[in-house]
């Protein structure tokens, strides 16, 4: 017997999400080292070494944010302002590092996975406009490496 079709959103297995949001609870509280303490829990060990586009108005992106209620439109998954990680980045350097440049061995890999930037659904060659707000969507940095072309 075939197994039901799953629904709803893929579940990653990484803690990301549920840390975050309990290191910026902290910080809104005010409570600067129980948000350090948090992001200790999803230590970042360094591996070894080894055109101008045209956006959205920043009201309209952030109207496209709530209306996807911060999920990715591929994946389904929570996504995380990449703004909002830069300030815990700012805050706990040590815990949760970005590098300017996200490179791998500098940058916490909730960045890689969480972050979320603005796609297309309709080509750009075919939308009258880039402030048409229907013809963009969320997208996590994951779904970038995990979607087909």
């Amino acid at each position: 017997m075939d197994a039901a079709p799953r629904r709803g959103p893929r579940q990653l297995d990484d803690p990301y999400p549920d840390v975050l949001e309990r290191a910026l609870r902290a910080v809104v509280a005010g409570d600067l080292e129980g948000g350090r303490t948090v992001l200790e829990e999803t230590h970042f060990e360094p591996p070894a070494r080894h055109d101008a586009k045209r956006w959205p108005s920043t009201a309209t992106i952030a109207r496209i944010y709530a209306r996807d209620r911060y999920q990715c439109r591929y994946c389904g998954e929570r996504t995380i302002l990449t703004p909002v990680m830069r300030l815990l980045s700012r805050l706990y350097p040590d815990q949760f590092p970005m590098h300017a440049n996200w490179k791998s061995d500098s940058t916490h890999p909730a960045f890689i996975a969480r972050s979320t930037t603005l796609d297309h659904l309709v080509p750009a060659q075919v939308e009258a406009t880039p402030s048409q707000r229907q013809t963009w969507s969320p997208r996590a940095g994951a779904a970038t490496v995990a979607r087909a072309p």
